[in-house]
């Protein structure tokens, strides 16, 4: 299975979880569970479509690209480090920097201002509380 995701992409092209299905013979069903344990043990995710193109519920680079600006990555390197597209990775840091300027509003007020999803706003949060704390203090000061 991973053999197959690594070889279309080292041809230009991603294979869903539905292409494997079809190849391998197994359920989708199967196939999710064995690339997410893969994932969880190499602690790299897959090039598989919704991996790459960041569709469905799946893991995401998101939280990845995010703590690895705050440690002072750039958006090359990060684009590299997680083999996602730089277009996504900028998106990811504008979305973090965004949520960033509204810290001291609560969850709900931030995801309808970005259009972010409120889990994907308190995941942002998180790194921001703990990458960036005077960042919140200052917000909250502002907000007084």
């Amino acid at each position: 299975m991973v053999r197959l995701i690594n070889e279309a992409k080292q041809q230009g092209m991603v294979l869903s979880l539905a292409d494997l299905s079809a190849i391998m013979l197994l359920s989708p069903a199967i196939l999710s569970k064995r690339t997410r344990r893969y994932q969880k043990e190499i602690g790299k995710l897959l090039p598989t479509s919704g991996n790459t193109l960041d569709i469905g519920r799946g893991i995401t680079h998101k939280r990845d690209v995010v703590e690895w600006y705050a440690k002072g990555y750039n958006p090359l390197e990060i684009s590299r480090m997680t083999d996602h597209e730089l277009k996504n990775v900028e998106t990811y840091i504008e979305d973090m920097e965004r949520v960033k300027m509204l810290a001291s509003k609560d969850v709900q007020t931030i995801a309808r201002l970005t259009r972010l999803s409120p889990s994907l706003v308190e995941e942002y949060l998180e790194i921001i509380r703990i990458y960036y704390p005077e960042n919140i203090q200052l917000n909250r000061k502002e907000g007084m």
